[in-house]
């Protein structure tokens, strides 16, 4: 009797580490991946249906917009034209995220790409520096680029703001962060106190830079 109530205890112990493990994953970004992702399908499961509408921002004229996920090529078709002169796509989805897929993009004569980051978690440090590299090619070569996550204030916010580290040596985080967020309204990275896991990724960017 007594070895299982001794069980019984591990058991419950061992299950409630994993349940604070489990949920401490959204607030701290550490975990394996497939938390992550998991914690993704959770919260949009509970918000099934709340399509967001398509928005997008200018963040430095002909060279940086950020906007929401496109649902339609008719979306980003006026983003083409001038005065804006947009020519590149970087997707901060999770592919079932998307509803335009590669030969969407590619019929506008964009060009697309993808750099997998679930929903609500922080961009990796080398899914930022891949992220900005890809900015300044594409700007290099004349094209203005366009850069989404889901709802336009976290993922590819981080990116933004980390091309504009890149891009002009006078700006620090917060400064670049300040930009951006003058210009797209729903960017939120510094909340709870600085402490948001996106946030602490353009950081580290910003240190890795200094370097």
């Amino acid at each position: 009797m007594e070895a299982e109530v001794i069980a019984g205890i591990a058991t419950g112990t061992v299950l409630g580490i994993l349940l604070l493990f489990f949920l401490q994953v959204p607030l701290t970004n550490f975990g394996p991946t497939w938390t992550l992702k998991a914690w993704t399908r959770i919260i949009r499961c509970f918000r099934r249906g709340d399509k967001r509408p398509w928005t997008w921002d200018t963040i430095e004229p002909g060279v940086l917009y950020v906007s929401s996920v496109p649902r339609k090529a008719e979306n980003l078709a006026p983003m083409v034209a001038e005065p804006h002169g947009v020519g590149a796509v970087l997707s901060l989805n999770e592919r079932w995220e998307l509803s335009l897929q590669e030969d969407e993009f590619q019929a506008l004569g964009l060009a697309w790409k993808h750099i997998s980051v679930p929903d609500y978690a922080a961009p990796s440090l080398g899914a930022v520096v891949e992220g900005v590299r890809w900015i300044h090619k594409q700007v290099r070569m004349g094209r203005a680029v366009l850069v989404h996550c889901n709802a336009g204030r976290g993922r590819s916010v981080v990116i933004a703001t980390a091309y504009l580290l890149a891009r002009h040596g006078s700006f620090d985080c917060d400064s670049a962060f300040e930009h951006v967020a003058s210009r797209r309204e729903v960017a939120n990275l510094r909340a709870l106190g600085g402490t948001r896991p996106q946030w602490r990724s353009l950081k580290k960017y910003y240190r890795w830079m200094k370097q």
